[in-house]
């Protein structure tokens, strides 16, 4: 996923291909296999994150899905993310702008070894807008929408005011819809907690 863009192609076609098989072993394991989360659906999160020449803060909501499920030792839950964040270049890195702001949206699957909580490894993939179209005296991006495609591994506490701590690796790009399309990557760290 972060080759290029004809490899970032094909890579996603491998995740669809993953994301539909999984969904399929899942509506197969029936309503029995379901159960609901132990904490509160709604978490509030703050992250920074680091890439080459730049970085980022954002904030967000995301929203547990309502129901997990289990297959064999690992349960498979998930949840859906609103993002805003600024993205900050350095110095020598800037051409005429010094921020840009990002809006996304994304589903993110995630496996726990037990119940909802504790060890988790997490992957997801959303559209994005990054405004204004990103640029930089190193690279530049052919549109403002881009996907997000991350994966993760975190702890998540137990209870209803669970806290969780994550560490996602984050590659942009609009796969090949415009170029030049070189994507950006991020190394992340959110917190995040239950309201």
């Amino acid at each position: 996923m972060l080759i290029g863009p004809r490899t970032c192609i094909r890579k996603r076609g491998s995740f669809a291909s993953a994301s539909a098989a999984a969904a399929l072993v899942l509506a197969m394991a029936g309503p029995q296999a379901a159960a609901q989360s132990t904490s509160g659906p709604w978490r509030g999160f703050v992250e920074g994150a680091n890439a080459h020449n730049a970085q980022a803060l954002r904030i967000g909501g995301s929203l547990d899905w309502p129901s997990s499920w289990k297959l064999g030792p690992v349960r498979i839950a998930g949840y859906t993310e609103v993002t805003i964040g600024r993205w900050r270049l350095e110095p020598d890195a800037r051409l005429d702008r010094a921020y840009f702001t990002q809006v996304g949206v994304t589903p993110v699957v995630r496996f726990y070894g037990g119940e909802t909580e504790g060890l988790f490894f997490e992957a997801g993939i959303g559209a994005n807008v990054i405004a204004p179209k990103y640029h930089s005296k190193h690279r530049e991006q052919g549109s403002t929408f881009n996907f997000g495609d991350h994966v993760g591994l975190g702890w998540r506490s137990s209870g209803p005011a669970a806290w969780e701590a994550t560490l996602r690796f984050e590659h942009f790009s609009n796969a090949g819809i415009r170029e030049p399309n070189p994507g950006k990557n991020w190394t992340e760290l959110r917190l995040g907690a239950a309201f």
